[in-house]
């Protein structure tokens, strides 16, 4: 069963490990995770989100608004499913 819930600190190691294997030209660890997550005050944690499944973390949703120099604000956003990554990797043949 799928349940969605509010990151948490603990979190951090297995959300690291999800990005990375999503991004790999842009690695980042569980200490750079918390400062964006904890730590940056235009980035509120409450809207940052963690799937589980079996109690397992299988994917998140992290979010800010930043302005930018137009004044505008910019929503950044990161995205990581295992499961999109599995069937990413199954349709271009890199299992």
């Amino acid at each position: 069963m799928l349940q969605i819930k509010p990151i948490q600190e603990g979190d951090l190691p297995q959300l690291a490990k999800l990005f990375n294997n999503e991004y790999q030209h842009d690695q980042i660890d569980g200490e750079i995770l918390y400062e964006k997550t904890f730590l940056e005050p235009s980035f509120p944690a409450e809207p940052d989100v963690r799937v589980t499944e079996g109690g397992r973390i299988i994917g998140f949703f992290s979010g800010l608004v930043r302005e930018i120099q137009e004044k505008k604000n910019r929503l950044d956003k990161t995205l990581c499913n295992e499961r999109l990554q599995e069937s990413h990797r199954k349709n271009h043949g890199i299992f």
